[in-house]
């Protein structure tokens, strides 16, 4: 996303939300136009990163249908991320290790 994107996002954002909460107009503009202004100012030249949030709950949700055996494909597609996100989370999944030592069931282990 361009940062005039991000900006602009940022700014129907604000301003639809302070016109929802009641606040006048006119007023609603101005806070909006010096937020955008002072994110400009304080900001500019700078590219930022914003992580989605709820990731690790979004991780969460793709291992489980990765382990009930929902196809990548049906996974990124409902969580509305890139196939190669559902292959990572399938890759972490894989390399955690297993709490069964493949000698029988857990109650055979002498700690």
């Amino acid at each position: 996303m361009e940062s005039d994107d991000l900006l602009g996002a940022v700014h129907d954002a604000v301003y639809a939300l302070l016109v929802t909460r009641g606040v006048e107009e006119l007023t609603a503009i101005a806070d909006t136009q010096a937020l955008c202004r002072d994110l400009q100012r304080d900001l500019g030249g700078r590219e930022h990163y914003l992580p989605a949030l709820g990731k690790e709950s979004r991780r969460r949700q793709i291992a489980a249908a990765l382990r009930a055996g929902v196809p990548p494909a049906e996974i990124a597609q409902k969580q509305g991320v890139h196939p190669k996100t559902v292959a990572k989370v399938a890759a972490q999944i894989k390399q955690k290790p297993s709490d069964d030592p493949g000698l029988g069931t857990k109650e055979w282990v002498i700690d």
